[in-house]
């Protein structure tokens, strides 16, 4: 559902689309009261009718309006109508920080020190305030043509009381600069800013990110397990002083980083004192990620031409690897022991065992971090499709093709049909491949889209109802 063109609260006249996040559409509007230019950020549409979605949705304005800073982007209204919610923002002209990047790579360490402190300063009012914005990242940092900078989207803020607006896995479309607490799962606070600003500072100063992984999953598992290439090694250049503020942000463990964001802008803004010694944390053995998460198999979701031959019944097999993932401890928490006899149960089950330890043994492969619910499995996939639209790896009439059938499948699975829902998912992964014959997604992004949709679908068997 396309909202161009239409005026909401007989005040906001919404014009072009300016960009998607994984759950959110954001659009130029005119403020025809004020007379202004505002951005118009809506919920995207296939989560409208979810009730928690919209309550997350709310609260996110709730969060981002009660604050005001210089260096943050102001929230003005919020609102619903016709089934369309929205929150009506500043808008902030100029690029993203990630804009910048990828223009100028790499950026002057006085220029990236300033742009850090003040990142810094915004988050100083949000903590302030109790609230952990837990996204921070180039594409949530705008740079003004007058030299500002402004932190955007508290999308997936949490309550530092615990509270949490949106689901843990949105760190699926930002693996970049996940903390290792958020990557496993673990309660957050505001020292998981100040690892995401220490993964920001460290892509300003180098031109790249801290970790480069193929897949969100391996990023994150090198996020909590692998230290990052010391930035003076890729740019000596880099003051040491600045790479070791750098560093100790982005300590693995909460307790050896910077305690707060104005001590993290005190050490950038007199980058001759020390920055205090640290207990450097031990280290751990970088073992490949090779179990994998319990996904449907790709000949349960087949091309065009098996499809023809055959339709295989979807959710006995799905049901079936569920149960052989379940058995082996495969659906366990991120890098978890295995489950004591008799306490084995689905992911979030309330059989789960809370005395599993998320540390990694030894003698054994980790798991990848799991995807936990159909929702959040959906918004990965969603986030997914933005991803490739504002990389021009999927064009826009592919995107709304994408999300049309993904809405199509979600409707079907909260309706109960299980089994027509991932048949659904089997029609959106051939329609993909068509859309890749047409040139409308790049090969780039097939094996990724596959893999997603997959995950979707073992998502949704895992959550079937049983039949006992």
């Amino acid at each position: 559902m396309t909202i161009e063109g239409r005026v909401l609260a007989d005040r906001y006249a919404v014009g072009e689309l300016l960009g998607r996040g994984g759950m959110a559409e954001v659009y130029l509007a005119t403020d025809r009261v004020l007379d202004r230019p505002v951005a118009f950020k809506v919920l995207g549409g296939w989560l409208a009718n979810d009730a928690t979605f919209v309550e997350r949705f709310r609260r996110e304005a709730l969060a981002a309006a009660r604050i005001s800073h210089p260096n943050l982007v102001a929230v003005f209204d919020a609102g619903s109508e016709d089934g369309v919610h929205y929150i009506v923002m500043e808008h902030v002209p100029g690029e993203t920080l990630a804009d910048v990047l990828r223009k100028e790579g790499r950026l002057h360490p006085n220029r990236a020190t300033r742009i850090a402190a003040s990142v810094a300063d915004a988050l100083g009012v949000a903590h302030a305030a109790r609230i952990v914005h837990r996204d921070v990242k180039p594409a949530n940092v705008m740079l003004t043509p007058d030299g500002r900078t402004k932190l955007m989207d508290l999308g997936i803020a949490r309550n530092i009381d615990g509270e949490s607006i949106t689901h843990a896995s949105s760190i699926l479309g930002t693996a970049g600069y996940v903390s290792p607490e958020q990557a496993r799962g673990d309660p957050v606070d505001h020292r998981s800013d100040i690892y995401s600003l220490g993964c920001v500072l460290y892509e300003m100063l180098t031109g790249r990110q801290p970790f480069e992984a193929q897949d969100p999953l391996a990023m994150a598992y090198k996020h909590v397990h692998e230290a990052p290439v010391p930035p003076t090694s890729l740019e000596p250049s880099i003051p040491p002083a600045l790479e070791a503020v750098t560093l100790r942000a982005m300590e693995k463990e909460p307790a050896a980083r910077f305690q707060s964001v104005e001590e993290m802008a005190a050490a950038l803004d007199d980058r001759t004192a020390p920055v205090a010694p640290v207990t450097a944390t031990t280290p751990m053995p970088a073992v490949p990620v090779t179990t994998p998460l319990p996904t449907a198999h790709p000949d349960n979701l087949p091309r065009r031409a098996d499809r023809v031959r055959r339709r295989r019944p979807l959710v006995p097999f799905l049901l079936g690897l569920a149960a052989l993932a379940l058995l082996g401890g495969v659906a366990f928490a991120l890098f978890g022991d295995d489950p004591p006899a008799g306490r084995a149960g689905p992911p979030g089950s309330p059989s789960r065992s809370a005395s599993l330890s998320p540390s990694l043994s030894s003698s054994r492969s980790p798991t990848p971090l799991p995807v936990d619910s159909v929702e959040e499995a959906a918004a990965a996939l969603d986030a997914l499709v933005a991803d490739g639209l504002a990389n021009e790896r999927v064009t826009p009439d592919a995107a709304e093709e994408i999300r049309k059938r993904l809405s199509d499948a979600l409707e079907k699975f909260r309706e109960g049909d299980t089994e027509k829902a991932i048949e659904e998912l089997g029609d959106l992964r051939d329609k993909v491949q068509e859309l890749v014959d047409e040139r409308e997604i790049d090969h780039s992004q097939e094996q990724k889209l596959d893999k997603a949709i997959e995950d979707l679908a073992a998502q949704m068997s895992l959550a079937a109802p049983s039949e006992d």
